[in-house]
């Protein structure tokens, strides 16, 4: 049960095995565990007698909410202060509540999130403005898609790219927008950015079959969203308007590098206290590129 929740909710491989070998231990038994991103072995060894468990997991979106209880939960295990029914009891309650924010708020939180890429990149007012509306858009598509339409896995990715394309071509026919950016802006939240760091950490600290196919996976999203985009273009055959776009001030950036991380603790259903925290990461992150960019190259400033 405790390897199931951890899965689900987006602990990687090297956290996932690590943490279960140290609930083994608590138990007083022995404990193997292989992880993959839709699965994981158990090998437990217990008066001499070996069992393997298999079990095929349906990972959820990333709940670091349920993630930082169920490390209290078991660090409180390790450490005798809870018996073993405490602790299933408690990860049960955990497991069952109520996502830490609402999908009202969570759609909010995606919007925010796209016009504030938006910002980041360089757009106007109508790109960020276009950006915020599309991305709320592209929020209620997916979220329909998950709990209406079964099976929508392999279809939601492309429907995204496609909807976000052919809807920021069309308001470019009716404002000063750069298509190619906004569309960007609004893709932000399905590019599998997040799948794609921990896969390259998993491969740099040797979980190689897990990493791998993690990042197989999420090659594999980012191509289908490119070609839902492509398909939209080609049906649009989109042109660049005339339009002149007013810039926004400077300001109006550093002032979305602090709402989009927070927006994305809200999605990845982070606690508000680590919100600044979040803010603080992501602002350190973009003001060392744009120190260093200059002085070393845009690949070594973006490396930093």
């Amino acid at each position: 049960f405790v390897a199931e929740q951890l899965h689900r909710y987006g602990t990687p491989s090297f956290r996932f095995e690590s943490a279960m070998t140290a609930v083994a231990r608590s138990l007083g038994v022995q404990g193997s565990f292989l992880y993959s991103p839709t699965s994981f072995i158990a090998s437990i060894v217990e008066d001499g007698n070996e069992t393997t468990y298999l079990r095929r997991v349906d990972a959820e979106d990333v709940d670091i909410h349920r993630l930082l209880g169920f490390d209290r939960t078991l660090e409180e295990l390790a450490s005798g202060k809870i018996s073993l029914e405490v602790a299933h009891a408690r990860m049960s309650d955990i497991a069952s509540a109520k996502p830490l924010y609402g999908d009202g708020l969570n759609g909010l939180a995606g919007a925010v999130v796209c016009g504030s890429v938006a910002a980041i990149l360089g757009g106007g007012y109508c790109d960020v403005l276009t950006a915020f509306l599309l991305g709320m858009l592209v929020t209620l598509v997916s979220w329909v898609a998950k709990n209406w339409a079964r099976d929508s896995a392999g279809w939601i990715t492309p429907l995204c790219g496609f909807v976000a394309a052919s809807s920021t071509i069309g308001v470019a026919h009716l404002l000063p927008i750069d298509y190619r950016l906004t569309t960007l802006a609004v893709l932000i939240l399905p590019i599998p950015g997040l799948s794609l760091t921990i896969a390259l950490t998993e491969l740099a600290v040797g979980h190689l079959a897990s990493g791998s196919a993690r990042f197989a996976g999420a090659a594999t999203q980012l191509l289908t969203l490119a070609f839902g985009v492509a398909i939209a273009w080609q049906l649009a055959h989109p042109e660049m308007t005339d339009f002149v776009a007013v810039s926004i001030p400077s300001w109006c950036q550093w002032l979305a590098l602090c709402l989009g991380p927070s927006a994305l603790g809200v999605i990845f259903r982070s606690p508000v206290n680590f919100w600044p925290a979040i803010a603080a990461t992501s602002i350190a992150g973009a003001a060392t590129s744009r120190i260093a960019s200059p002085i070393l190259g845009m690949e070594l400033g973006a490396f930093l």
